[in-house]
């Protein structure tokens, strides 16, 4: 998609809450499966039964959206059936303690209640007594789970899950537990007895193409038509990759729609991306760590950023022509292709450059490897870099 002329000058991003963490998409781009799995595991809440399941999985695996949109489907299908159904997410790292949660549950239903002077027991009555009198089956999601269990909170697990052992047609409560890693083994057997270890729902890291689709189906609803480059879309995927984050690509793309709006461009470019993920995960200055550089690295790195120029990537091929013309005008005798080989191995190994092969982009049918440099922004390097070596800027 190229930069549309239209919004030039103008904003890039038309919907800013579309790209918020706390936005939850009505349609969760590769994660239709455990979203189907989620609803099969509590159909028996639509008849009163209550249920149990953990949620497991890395960072930016879309556990947290995965469990509000399905909340807000269960909550629509029980009202079209005439069922009652309410859902609340506590966030285990802001409350920390089975006081804090039981607090949290309570003011749901009774806000400015006091949030001392209560004991547990008195929460879970004041609880049951709203369920009750509502009619409603709840299920509490209890984000970040591991930080409350690792404080020791097995009582507040077994008193949530056996809240109404007997089946109850008037109101349940049921309990999702989301989790970086496996937890059940930290509950005592008490509180393992009553959550059902079969009802696990596991989370894969996202991997490149899957992330290029959400950055796609989010760019969709979040920015005007044609100011996102098709190139930007894969290296936000790629940039991501390593960690399979959902999250870190959001960040990615919104930082760098940012970077274009208070640059008046007219759409997204790769080396906004670039300067977004250097200002998001850089661990310190890149003008340092180039200033360590020896000269022969920075040439073939001075070449790479000439080739790649307002691209995403480049190949070897175009790289080694680009080295041979900036050697000629430092004076340099360019070295031969097993040593520029070897400098292309070398940045990468210190971080500098991404390596793939890919099938030749000129329709040779042959392999090339491509180059790509994400984390760092090209236009500075290059500056830096010619600079130094007194070449025209």
């Amino acid at each position: 998609m190229a930069g549309n002329p239209k919004y030039q000058g103008e904003k890039i991003i038309k919907d800013y809450g579309k790209l918020s963490f706390d936005y939850v998409p009505e349609v969760l781009v590769h994660r239709e499966a455990q979203l189907q799995r989620l609803q099969t595991i509590f159909k028996p809440v639509l008849h009163g039964v209550r249920r149990t399941a953990l949620l497991l999985g890395s960072v930016g695996t879309g556990k947290t959206v995965t469990a509000k949109r399905f909340c807000q489907n269960i909550t629509s299908e029980g009202t079209l059936a005439g069922i009652n159904i309410t859902s609340l997410l506590i966030n285990c790292r802001e409350k920390r303690s089975e006081h804090a949660v039981l607090h949290a549950i309570n003011s749901f239903f009774n806000p400015g209640c006091p949030d001392r002077g209560l004991a547990p027991e008195e929460f879970l009555r004041s609880i049951r007594r709203s369920l009750e009198e509502r009619k409603l089956h709840m299920i509490i999601v209890l984000d970040e789970a591991d930080e409350i269990l690792r404080r020791g909170a097995d009582d507040l697990i077994y008193v949530l899950t056996r809240f109404n052992e007997e089946f109850c047609q008037d109101y349940s409560l049921s309990l999702i537990l989301i989790s970086q890693r496996y937890l059940l083994d930290q509950l005592d057997k008490s509180a393992l007895s009553t959550f059902c270890k079969a009802n696990i729902v596991s989370f894969e890291r996202y991997d490149a193409a899957e992330l290029r689709d959400i950055v796609l189906s989010r760019i969709d609803l979040a920015f005007y038509p044609g100011t996102v480059e098709e190139e930007c879309i894969d290296l936000i995927a790629e940039s991501s990759a390593d960690w399979g984050d959902a999250r870190f690509a959001m960040e990615l793309l919104e930082t760098s729609a940012l970077i274009a709006e208070e640059r008046r461009l007219s759409g997204v470019t790769p080396e906004c991306v670039r300067e977004a993920k250097n200002m998001t995960c850089s661990d310190g200055s890149y003008e340092t760590k180039l200033s360590k550089m020896d000269y022969n690295h920075k040439l073939v790195l001075l070449s790479i950023c000439r080739s790649i120029g307002r691209s995403a990537y480049t190949t070897s091929i175009a790289t080694e022509n680009a080295y041979k013309i900036a050697s000629e005008e430092c004076n340099t005798a360019a070295k031969g292709t097993t040593t520029f080989w070897k400098y292309l191995k070398d940045l990468a190994k210190d971080g500098w450059i991404e390596q793939k092969v890919i099938t030749d982009p000129n329709g040779s049918g042959g392999r090339t490897t491509c180059i790509y440099i994400s984390d760092f922004p090209i236009g500075e390097l290059r500056y830096i870099i010619e600079k130094e070596f007194n070449l025209t800027i």
